[in-house]
C-alpha cells in the first residue's frame, strides 16, 4: 500500500442541520465512492482509527490547537486553489471532534464568530478533504480529514444541505438505515479485537457501539505506550553509544601510551648501542604487535652492543649492564602494576606502582 498526503475531496455527504442538539453533523458517509484520485472507500475501521488519531492529537496539542479548519470550497487543495469557488481563504469554522458513529464519521462544528452557514443565499454541502490512502487494488482510503469544504454542488445526489434551517435534513439516496443493517460487523469486530477490545462474534449492535466507544481511548492508550517504548530504546541506544565511545576512547589512550612506551624503549636501546637507527622501523613492529610485550623487551635487552656508541671508561661496560638491568625491571613493576590495577579498577597509579615495587624483584 502506498500512502499520500495528496488531497481527495470526497463526496459531499450527508450533513444535517447546523443545529443538531449535540452540534455533531455528518462529515461521509459509509460506502464506495467515485472520486477523481480513483474510488474511494470509507469504512467504520478507518473511521475509527481517523477518531483515535484526532483524540489523541487534541489531548496532547489542544482543542483548539488540533481542531480541523472549515473553509468555502477547497484553497487548500493544490489542484483547486485559486480557482473559482476555492479562492476563499477564509476560515468559516473548525471542527473539534470526530465521532465514528455506526452510520457516518460525525464531527463537532464550531462556526466562528460572526458566520452563520444559514444566512447564506443558496445551499450548501460539506466536502471533506482527505490524506488518503492509496490501496493495492486501485481503492482508495481515507486516513485523515484534513479540512472541510463547504460547496454549492454535492457529489452524491440527494445529499441534503449544512444551512437547512429548519433541522429535519432529508436522508441520501443510499439511506442511512440501510446501510445500518447492512455493516460490515466483522470488521469493526476485527478492528476492536486488535485494540484489545474482546468483542464476540454475535454481538449486537448496542454492544459494537458500546465497545467502539473505548475504541478511541484505547487506541491512545497504545499510541501512548509506543511512545514511551521510543523513548527507552533511544534511551538504551543513546547509553550503549556511550559505553562504545568511553571503550573506544580507553582502547585508543591505551594504545598511544603503548606506542609511547615503544618510541622510549627504541631510543635508549640506540643509544645504547644495542640496534642501529635502520634497525628501529623492524623493532617498532615487532614491539608493536607482540602478544607478550615484557618478553620483546628482554630479548632487546639481551642483545649484545653492535656498535660502539660511548667510551668506554673503567666500569662503563658494568654501568651499562646495571642500567639495562633498571629498565627491565621498571617494565616489570609496571606490567604488575597494570595487572593490580585490572583487579581493581579503583585502585590508583600511584599506590599500585608503590605495591609492584614491594613485590618484584
Amino acid at each position: 500500500m502506498k500512502t499520500t498526503d495528496a488531497l481527495s475531496t470526497s463526496p459531499a455527504c450527508l450533513a444535517l442541520a447546523t443545529n443538531s442538539a449535540d452540534g455533531f453533523i455528518p462529515l461521509a458517509g459509509y460506502g464506495r465512492h467515485p472520486n477523481k484520485a480513483g474510488l474511494q472507500v470509507l469504512d467504520i475501521e478507518a473511521a475509527v482509527l481517523m477518531q483515535a488519531a484526532h483524540d489523541t492529537a487534541r489531548a496532547r496539542r489542544g482543542e483548539e490547537a488540533a481542531s480541523i479548519p472549515i473553509y468555502k470550497g477547497h484553497p487548500d487543495s493544490p489542484s483547486l486553489a485559486q480557482t473559482p469557488g476555492h479562492d476563499d481563504t477564509t476560515r468559516y469554522g473548525r471542527i473539534l471532534e470526530l465521532d465514528a458513529r455506526e452510520e457516518a464519521l460525525f464531527g463537532k462544528v464550531a462556526w466562528n464568530a460572526g458566520y452563520d452557514p444559514k444566512t447564506e443565499a443558496k445551499k450548501l454541502f460539506v466536502s471533506p478533504g482527505w490524506a488518503y490512502r492509496q490501496n493495492d487494488d486501485g481503492t482508495i482510503t481515507p486516513v485523515k480529514l484534513l479540512s472541510l469544504g463547504l460547496v454549492p454542488n454535492p457529489n452524491i445526489a440527494d445529499a441534503p444541505a449544512v444551512n437547512v434551517a429548519d433541522g429535519s435534513a432529508e436522508k441520501t439516496s443510499s439511506g442511512n438505515s440501510a446501510h445500518t443493517d447492512t455493516m460490515k460487523k466483522e470488521l469493526v469486530i476485527a478492528l476492536l479485537n486488535a485494540l484489545g477490545l474482546t468483542t464476540a462474534a454475535d454481538a449486537t449492535d448496542e454492544q459494537l457501539n458500546t465497545a467502539l466507544g473505548s475504541a478511541a481511548g484505547k487506541a491512545k492508550e497504545l499510541s501512548d505506550a509506543n511512545t514511551a517504548g521510543e523513548a527507552d530504546r533511544a534511551k538504551a541506544a543513546a547509553d550503549l553509544a556511550a559505553v562504545n565511545s568511553a571503550v573506544e576512547t580507553a582502547k585508543a589512550a591505551t594504545a598511544a601510551e603503548r606506542a609511547a612506551h615503544i618510541n622510549t624503549i627504541l631510543t635508549r636501546a640506540i643509544a645504547d648501542g644495542l640496534i642501529t637507527v635502520a634497525e628501529r622501523g623492524a623493532w617498532n613492529t615487532k614491539l608493536a604487535v607482540a602478544a607478550d610485550l615484557q618478553a620483546a623487551y628482554g630479548e632487546l635487552a639481551a642483545k649484545e652492543p653492535s656498535i660502539k656508541t660511548q667510551s668506554q671508561l673503567p666500569g662503563q661496560a658494568a654501568f651499562n649492564a646495571a642500567q639495562r638491568e633498571d629498565t627491565a625491571k621498571a617494565e616489570r613493576i609496571r606490567a604488575k602494576a597494570h595487572e593490580l590495577q585490572a583487579s581493581n579498577p579503583s585502585l590508583h597509579w600511584s599506590t599500585a606502582w608503590e605495591q609492584a615495587s614491594k613485590s618484584v624483584t
